[in-house]
């Protein structure tokens, strides 16, 4: 007998028959898929705009923009959403 166990995955039942073909109950592991969002720092000096123009052109939106200001410099924190 084939039971339905936590989070939906079929089990084999104590005392159960053996199954014919056992990995028919077994799904493949999916790829990861891409993430949907990443971030990047832009540095006061433009280090990491090539970046942020690349993702852009990768269709890439940005989602927040957090200002860091430090006495001598201003780094930007860049949230993106695909």
């Amino acid at each position: 007998m084939v039971g339905f166990g936590l989070f939906g995955a079929a089990v084999l039942c104590e005392g159960s028959a053996r199954l014919s073909n056992p990995q028919a109950i077994v799904e493949p592991l999916q790829e990861e898929e891409e993430p949907m969002q990443t971030s990047l720092i832009i540095e006061s000096n433009g280090s990491g705009k090539d970046k942020l123009d690349n993702l852009l052109q990768d269709g890439w939106t940005v989602s927040s923009i957090t200002p860091n200001h430090g006495k001598s410099y201003n780094d930007f924190l860049i949230i993106l959403e695909k």
